[in-house]
């Protein structure tokens, strides 16, 4: 027969292995979040092009298509950082152009939204992304580019 204080231990013992799971487990999901954000749809400027450029203070019009429906999106300038992922969507964000939250319809259009490159932003070329404004940001639509000057 065990002893009652041999079954506690295991009790606790079995907690602690329940709490470091979960630990682990939020860790992986946090960092396959990281890992990707997903191209979802593609990005236009209002006048049909895929690539302007112009200095701090320039009016950005742009809209998407094939963007997914009931997420959030913010129009954006972002990178792929020094994080090597070139082919994503704005995985890293240096100018928020437009902060107010914007949804694809029904067939993936979201409508032209106005944002302006802030005084902040350093000279380069940048994706111009809808990209997704929940904690996850995993996804974000691609396909064009604006270079400050």
């Amino acid at each position: 027969m065990e002893s009652r204080s041999r079954r506690r231990r295991l009790g606790a013992r079995g907690a602690a292995a329940i709490v470091f799971s979960a630990l682990a487990g939020v860790i992986a999901v946090a960092s396959l979040a990281w890992a990707c954000t997903v191209v979802a749809g593609s990005t236009w400027y209002s006048d049909g092009t895929k690539s302007k450029s112009g200095p701090v203070g320039t009016t950005i019009r742009a809209y998407a298509t094939g963007a997914i429906q009931g997420v959030p999106y913010h129009l954006v300038l972002g990178g792929a950082g020094n994080t090597g992922h070139d082919t994503h969507a704005c995985m890293v964000t240096f100018d928020v152009l437009n902060p107010t939250h914007v949804f694809a319809g029904a067939n993936g259009l979201i409508g032209t939204v106005r944002g302006t490159v802030s005084a902040t932003t350093a000279p380069g070329t940048y994706q111009l992304c809808f990209k997704d404004a929940t904690p996850n940001n995993s996804t974000g639509t691609g396909g064009a580019t604006f270079t400050v000057i």
